[in-house]
């Protein structure tokens, strides 16, 4: 199977979106962070569609996954967006702001 990195970046880039961290553009699936925002993502995803899975979501990795989960992922990844970039440093600055306010 396909690693979930590895299409999210093939449909990022199909879309048009550009990632951003420490000030340079990567590929998604060669983000320092990929593993924090993938769990983020999945996190999301999971918290705004979770009617719609059978079971829990959090569970998707980069090998354990189907495709409705992909899309939702991928969903969540496009809200994620300043137009066409993806700020990572950003997006996860308010992670870690959110978890050192608790």
């Amino acid at each position: 199977m396909i690693p979930l990195s590895n299409l999210l970046d093939k449909m990022l880039i199909e879309k048009g979106v550009t990632c951003i961290e420490s000030g340079h553009e990567k590929a998604f699936d060669k983000l320092n962070c990929k593993t924090t925002l993938l769990n983020l993502l999945i996190t999301q995803a999971e918290d705004l569609y979770h009617y719609i899975f059978e079971e829990s979501i959090v569970g998707v990795n980069e090998e354990n996954y189907d495709l409705i989960q992909l899309l939702f992922i991928f969903d969540q990844a496009l809200s994620l967006c300043d137009g066409n970039i993806l700020a990572v440093d950003s997006v996860l600055g308010g992670v870690y702001e959110s978890a050192a306010n608790k």
